[in-house]
Order: C-alpha cells, then structure tokens, then sequence
C-alpha cells in the first residue's frame, strides 16, 4: 500500500489522498480523494493523472507523474495553477528496476511469438491434421433424374469414368446417345481442370494426371439438327495414387454414385478400407448433396429423397479419427502458462519468477519421466533456455 499526502493552500485547507493498492510497483488500484470527497477510482493498469478543482472549484489542480531525476523511477506531484505542492507524507515513490537489455529483448520476442501461437491457434491444429490426420477423398457426382420428364433426344454417356492412375496417360472415348451427326464436344471452362483436353470432334478425354488428386468437370455437346442448342454433363474423373497408401490409412473404394430420382427414396453405402476406427464422414467445400439428401458421419450412407433434377458434384471425406490434435497441444498448456507468468516477473525484476520458473520446470521433468504429465520435450527445452537467460540477472533483482 502507497499513500501520498499534500495539503490544499486556504482558509479551509483539505488533504488530497493518492492510495495505491500495491505491494510494489505501479499496478494495483488507485483512489483519489479530497477530503471526503472522491475523484476517482481506477483499476490495475490505469494511470493517476487527473485534472480537478477543490470544493469552492476556485482552484484548479492538475495530478502528474514527475520522472525522479538521475533514475528510472517516477513520482506523484500535484500542481495548484501551474505551481507544484510539497507531498506532505514523505512515502517514497514505488522503485522501477528495468530489465536489461540481455533480458528484455528475449522476453519481448517470447511475448510476440506468444501471442502469434494464440491467434493462430486454430490454423496450428488445422496443420497438425493435415500432417498426422488419416483421410481419404473422394470427388462423386449424384445425378438426379425427374422421373415425369420425356427422354432426352440427345444425351452424353457413359454413365461414369473409369479412374486413372497418378503419372500414367490417361484417354477416354465419350459417347453420345440419339442426336445427329457430326458433333461437336466443347468444356464448360469455368470448372475446367489444368491439363485435362478434350478434341472438340471425336469427344476424346486425355490427360496426364500429376497428383493423386480427382477431377470434377463438366461438358457440353451440340449436333448438327440442333446447333447452337447444348446439352451438358458434369464429370468426376477419380484419380489412384501411383503407390497404395499404407493400410493405417482409410481409402475410399467407390468410384461413382447411382443416380438417384425426384421424390423417390435413394439410399446408397460409400465404400472404403483401411485405416482404424471410430471414422468421421463429411462434405467438403460449398458444393453439396441435393436438398432432402445428407451423409450420415458416422456410416457414411447417402440417404434421403432428393426434391430436384440436375447434378451435384460433391466431395466426400472420410477420417480416421484415431488422431486429436489435442494430444499434441496439451503438454503445452502449463509451459504456456507458467511462461507468460514468469516472463511477467521477469519484465519487473522479480525475483520469485526466476525461482518459481526453476521450481516448475524441475516438477515438470518428474512428471514428466514417472509419466503423470505428458509433456513435450520441445516445450522444456524452451523454458530451460528462458530460465538460463534470466538466472544470470537474479542478484539484480527485487
């Protein structure tokens, strides 16, 4: 606790009261009073400057803080109309020892990355399930027929894709069903894939693919009687890895989906092996299964009554969720934790920080070898080094 006292010049003279609520330093709470009248109350990290006037608001007084000449600390001074009263309690101001340089700059670059890790939070443990989680996808097209429509004159077949394998040629012949010759095949090119070509007369699919990565596009074929008149068709080209994944890795077996009609229940078992359960299905992306139709997570069924024709490209996942990526961010939490704390004391020279840091890292190694606590052996490196960089300044400390 701080106090410090002046006296207000007058016939009526009243004491102004600054108190600290702090053991030392600066942080605590402030009160200000004028007698018995309150000027303000403020919290940890708020400052005491002020600007008020006295009972009659004849006078006018002005709270500021006065760097203490030839030191790093500051004071409390009160000016009366620009003059400067003598602090009548002789409280010497709370001392500043400030970190040196060896010692502040390697907390400030903790602090930073600190407070990089908390707001990329949620992209770290997306990145940890990109590089241990188990998936495999899988691009389909359910094609949803109206069963009151008259058969098209014109229409593109084969009802599906054979898949293609990762590095190899791959060609397909599309085929056409009623219409007159000659045709014409063109890409719907807002959707159309990188390195995938298709000859505008014989309707020949070739590419190469690079990665084990399907493709979804779509087509569109006209024929002489009904130029410039189009009919469309949207594609999905599975793509096999040139190497078989490992069997702790789920892979999805099915290549395409049968088509489904309006109104009618559709019902349909996603295939796929590997990996290790409990597995979690799920869409990716904005692209979606037609309205009244959904993936059940935990089966992988596509079950519902579709209530509308057309095409709907869709990307299905499955997930092996043998893997959380919480088991690799809790043993961080305490180093976390006890490091922003301690670093605290060590930007205010305290010397219970370098003693408690020392203290926690020492049950943290027990724990950590009786196996109690998990814990990352990255993370104790961390704090072991942090703690030699402010053990050095101890004696300097308070």
């Amino acid at each position: 606790m701080f106090e410090f006292r002046w006296k207000i010049p007058g016939d009526s003279p009243e004491d102004v009261v600054l108190h600290i609520r702090s053991w030392s330093g600066w942080l605590g709470r402030k009160q200000l009073t004028v007698g018995a009248r309150t000027v303000f109350r403020r919290g940890w990290l708020e400052g005491i400057e002020a600007r008020f006037a006295d009972r009659d608001g004849a006078l006018r007084f002005e709270l500021r803080m006065l760097p203490i000449s030839g030191t790093a600390d500051w004071r409390p001074a009160l000016f009366c109309d620009g003059r400067e009263l003598p602090e009548t309690s002789g409280t010497k101001p709370p001392r500043v020892v400030r970190p040196p340089n060896s010692l502040a700059i390697p907390v400030s670059v903790t602090y930073l990355l600190m407070l990089l890790a908390v707001i990329m939070s949620p992209q770290i443990g997306k990145m940890l399930d990109a590089f241990y989680l188990h998936y495999d996808d899988r691009k389909l097209v359910l094609k949803v027929a109206d069963p009151n429509a008259a058969e098209a004159e014109l229409s593109i077949g084969p009802p599906q894709l054979s898949a293609a394998v990762q590095g190899e040629p791959y060609s397909v012949l599309l085929e056409v069903v009623g219409g007159t010759p000659p045709y014409t095949w063109s890409p719907v090119n807002h959707a159309w894939p990188k390195g995938v070509s298709l000859d505008a007369a014989s309707g020949e699919l070739t590419c190469t693919p690079g990665y084990p990565h399907d493709y979804v596009f779509s087509v569109k074929l006209a024929d002489s009687a009904r130029e410039p008149e189009t009919v469309e068709r949207t594609f999905a080209l599975v793509v096999l890895p040139s190497l078989a994944p490992g069997s702790d890795w789920p892979m999805i077996a099915t290549m395409s989906l049968p088509p489904a009609k309006v109104g009618e229940p559709y019902e349909f078992n996603v295939q796929f092996e590997g990996g290790l359960p409990p597995y979690t299905w799920r869409t990716l992306g904005k692209a979606k299964l037609p309205k009244g139709v959904s993936i059940e997570r935990g089966s992988g069924k596509i079950h519902g009554t579709p209530q509308k024709a057309g095409e709907y490209p869709v990307t299905i996942r499955v997930i092996d969720d043998t893997y959380a990526a919480s088991r690799d961010v809790v043993p961080w939490l305490i180093p976390f934790v006890v490091t922003a704390l301690c670093l605290l004391g060590y930007v205010g020279m305290r010397r219970w920080s370098v003693l408690l840091y020392g203290l926690v890292i020492i049950v943290q190694v027990v724990l950590a070898v009786a196996g109690v606590l998990p814990s990352s052996t990255t993370a104790l490196g961390i704090q072991i080094g942090l703690w030699l960089v402010g053990a050095p300044h101890l004696p300097k400390m308070r």
